[in-house]
């Protein structure tokens, strides 16, 4: 037997199948829209949250560089590379959380002062 067609593609079959789930929520009952809106929520909350805990976790780090370097003259070496990485992450979090873009670039100015540097 040969094919009418040439096979379905990657982006034809996520089509296709979400596509027929849509369908099969819709025939079900299940409101689509009320649900989809329930789904950015718990997103903003957890972006919301995450981004939180990275900062948590931010001052946390540095705070214990600062005891290190200060009380005990050995700082630790990976500090910034996590503090940056937590920072880039704190940003991106907040942003999937609604935040405008005017927001988020003010909040990396101030938790990243280099930056400015960069110009």
């Amino acid at each position: 037997m040969r094919w009418p067609r040439k096979p379905a593609e990657g982006k034809e079959i996520i089509n296709f199948v979400i596509s027929r789930a849509i369908a099969l929520l819709a025939q079900k009952g299940v409101d689509l829209k009320r649900w989809i809106h329930l789904l950015a929520d718990k997103l903003n909350l957890f972006g919301g949250a995450l981004s939180v805990i990275f900062l948590l976790i931010m001052a946390l780090i540095v705070t214990y560089e600062v005891i290190m370097r200060f009380l005990f003259h050995s700082p630790p070496k990976w500090v910034l590379e996590i503090d940056i990485l937590l920072c880039i992450g704190s940003v991106f979090f907040a942003a999937l959380t609604g935040s405008s873009t005017a927001t988020v670039a003010t909040f990396g100015l101030i938790a990243n002062p280099e930056m400015l540097s960069r110009r």
